[in-house]
């Protein structure tokens, strides 16, 4: 699968912000159980795409962006509409292997002030149309 997460700004203390943004390739293995009305599973697999950040409100606005390696793991429950096609919906958990940070560096005594972390552990929810074969 593919993920794309919405951009979202975060502001410091000291009035600085970041903005930052997810893409992801999602390979995953699913064990699941598709009878004629309704079918459940569970899945595991990974993440592997790119977090980017916009610093705002700096000296010196930045943009940076790192490798985005997770662990995922989820439940998934799917109804027949019509014919091989389902309404898929999907909630887990994904745990970053790398947690990327931004921060903001004072240029006048070079203190660090974060601006944003990834989350040891995020949720994940997921509502969407499937085919099976």
């Amino acid at each position: 699968g593919f993920g794309l997460w919405p951009r979202t700004s975060e502001r410091a203390a000291n009035g600085a912000r970041v903005r930052s943004g997810l893409w992801a390739l999602r390979p995953r293995l699913c064990a699941e159980n598709h009878p004629q009305r309704f079918g459940y599973g569970v899945c595991a697999g990974a993440e592997l795409g790119q977090i980017s950040g916009r610093g705002r409100n700096l000296v010196e606005n930045q943009r940076n962006q790192r490798v985005w390696p997770a662990l995922t793991v989820a439940a998934t429950g799917a109804l027949r509409l019509a014919g091989p096609w389902f309404l898929q919906g999907e909630m887990g958990l994904a745990a970053p292997l790398d947690r990327p940070r931004f921060v903001s560096v004072g240029a006048e005594d070079g203190a660090r002030t974060r601006l944003s972390e990834a989350k040891p552990v995020s949720l994940r929810a997921t509502l969407g149309l499937a085919s099976y074969f």
